[in-house]
């Protein structure tokens, strides 16, 4: 019997040709669609530079969550990215960052937030004497490894700024008929003289004007509290800075803000030694905040909106039952095992534990420094089946503390930037944006 042939022809046939456009492609993580080696040109021409399919896989696609991380490793000045996924092989990143046209010889990069697949990140040159060298803000897609510089960076955002968030949904522009933007916002603290407090207000770019402005929403404390935030996250159109003890949020679409207290201090919980925590948002929008005692770890989620938010405990493990499940995950911590059993204690005082983030809902890393001077070493708890795997990896950096944040891989194009009327990016000095706020201190 003659060999049966192919008709190339009849390939996909049955198949229409908008199901595999429109349904089938965009479900490709961005990764996996460009490891295609045998592509007809036509769907070739589909997978690339196709801003309609670019926002479907946003949308569409599975997030592939991952958490990066971005510092100086100890061998190079050049910043290396951090990443942490349990599926790393389909989270795309790129292993440098050339693609944002900026001197990294001369200066260093700071990422300060991560949104549905866009980072925030912020250029400082090492020497920021002159006009030539101010920082400069930039929004990026690092699986796609394209960025534009943000407007009026350099008035508006000081140098090791950790306080600034990026607010972006991801919309289909065919089914949708909208046109994707995001914002970005900084948060400002400043102490008042005349109740001793503390008073926060909000700045606001916004891509689809090109220009910075003042919310009205303010935020008054009777108490002074640390005005430097360890950590911004972004969700369900609301924005969150973790300040320590309290959770400062802003609601983009409503103007309103609001203060809530971290949840053990809230719930009123009983709490042994000092507590570490990490917070950072679900795939879902959720705020998830991580803590760790000398008792073991919790995880609750935020849930409510604005006035209604609370707090809900969603697991709870002590550190003697995580390590009876998985005492071979801590074989690199000496004297955690003797005659006489576990001794937890000995994990918890001789060294620095702290949550790094949560990865899809289901994987807590945490990073376990034994000693002052060595890197943190990268576990990763499964809240689901309670084992702990030492996923042998450690932080490039050994002094590093710089958050770790959710990324989604995804391949959305970069909303563009309206450029503004006459040039102007703020109201200016006489408007009391938030750039005349930084003149009045300087």
């Amino acid at each position: 019997m003659a060999p049966r042939t192919l008709d190339k022809k009849a390939l996909h046939s049955d198949i229409p040709d908008d199901i595999i456009r429109c349904e089938i492609l965009p479900r490709f993580p961005f990764k996996l669609a460009t490891r295609f080696k045998v592509i007809s040109k036509k769907y070739h021409g589909l997978l690339t530079n196709n801003a309609i399919l670019n926002a479907r896989q946003a949308r569409l696609c599975p997030p592939c969550p991952a958490l990066i991380h971005m510092d100086h490793p100890d061998t190079d000045k050049v910043e290396a990215m951090d990443v942490l996924s349990s599926t790393p092989d389909i989270v795309g990143i790129p292993s440098g960052f050339e693609f944002l046209c900026c001197c990294l010889e001369n200066g260093f990069l700071c990422l300060l937030a991560s949104t549905n697949g866009l980072v925030l990140i912020l250029y400082n040159p090492s020497n920021a004497t002159s006009n030539f060298q101010l920082p400069i803000l930039f929004i990026a897609n690092p699986a796609t490894q394209k960025a534009q510089p943000i407007p009026g960076s350099a008035e508006h955002i000081t140098r090791f700024d950790t306080c600034t968030g990026l607010a972006f949904d991801p919309v289909d522009n065919d089914r949708e008929k909208t046109v994707s933007k995001f914002k970005i916002v900084k948060a400002h603290g400043a102490r008042t003289i005349e109740d001793n407090g503390t008073k926060f207000c909000f700045a606001i770019f916004s891509s689809n004007t090109g220009c910075w402005a003042m919310s009205s929403a303010t935020v008054s404390m009777d108490t002074k509290i640390n005005c430097r935030n360890k950590k911004v996250a972004y969700g369900n159109g609301i924005m969150y800075w973790d300040y320590q003890e309290l959770l400062l949020w802003f609601d983009i679409a409503t103007d309103v803000a609001g203060i809530i207290k971290l949840p053990w201090i809230l719930l009123d919980v009983q709490v042994k030694g000092p507590i570490r925590h990490d917070v950072d948002t679900s795939a879902d929008g959720t705020l998830v905040c991580t803590a760790i005692d000398k008792d073991g770890l919790t995880v609750y989620h935020l849930v409510g909106r604005s006035i209604d938010f609370h707090w809900e405990l969603k697991h709870e493990r002590r550190w003697l039952d995580v390590m009876k499940d998985s005492i071979a995950a801590f074989g690199f911590c000496h004297s955690m095992q003797l005659r006489s059993g576990l001794r937890t204690e000995r994990l918890t005082e001789r060294r620095l534990i702290r949550p790094i983030g949560v990865e899809n809902g289901r994987f807590v890393y945490i990073g376990v420094r034994q000693e002052w001077k060595a890197k943190d070493r990268i576990l990763r708890y499964d809240m689901v089946n309670g084992k702990t795997y030492d996923i042998g990896k450690e932080l490039g950096n050994r002094y590093s503390m710089r958050p770790f944040y959710v990324y989604r891989n995804s391949m959305v194009d970069i909303p563009p930037i309206v450029v503004p009327i006459q040039g102007q990016i703020c109201e200016g000095n006489a408007g009391g944006c938030i750039c005349a706020i930084y003149a009045e201190e300087d």
